[in-house]
């Protein structure tokens, strides 16, 4: 019985794929390659290029005990992507409206944040927590 010759081989396979993989190397496709760092570089560098301010940096509080006499606050994440949600939870006393300025953190010209929007008027109560971290 005559053996059948088979046009790909094992040996002839991975010999072309070496060479079409070699060959890849030498002609990257124009448009198809893109460099994520210098991508992600120009984003972080247009984004420090923006004016900063020092307005985010608390001064002039008023505390006891390293907390605030008149108003508390603390947020329910650290940090958040653009369109995430974070939730903010606030008590002042004696109840007042206030407002809640936004900043980016980062270089920004040494500044270290960038304002980035202003809430509202938002009327705040005493909380039971408020009360008793002044008093303890």
């Amino acid at each position: 019985m005559k053996k059948k010759e088979q046009f790909f081989t094992r040996r002839r396979l991975l010999k072309s794929a070496a060479l079409i993989g070699f060959g890849g190397a030498l002609i990257p496709l124009p448009g198809l390659y893109v460099n994520k760092r210098e991508k992600k570089g120009g984003l972080i560098e247009s984004e420090n290029k923006k004016p900063g301010t020092t307005d985010w940096q608390l001064t002039f509080v008023n505390s006891i005990n390293y907390r605030s006499v008149m108003i508390e606050g603390y947020c329910s994440q650290t940090s958040v992507k653009a369109g995430d949600s974070i939730d903010i939870f606030l008590s002042a006393d004696p109840p007042t409206d206030v407002s809640i300025d936004i900043y980016r953190m980062g270089y920004y010209g040494g500044k270290g944040g960038r304002h980035i929007t202003r809430l509202g008027l938002l009327p705040l109560k005493l909380s039971q927590h408020h009360r008793s971290a002044r008093i303890g």
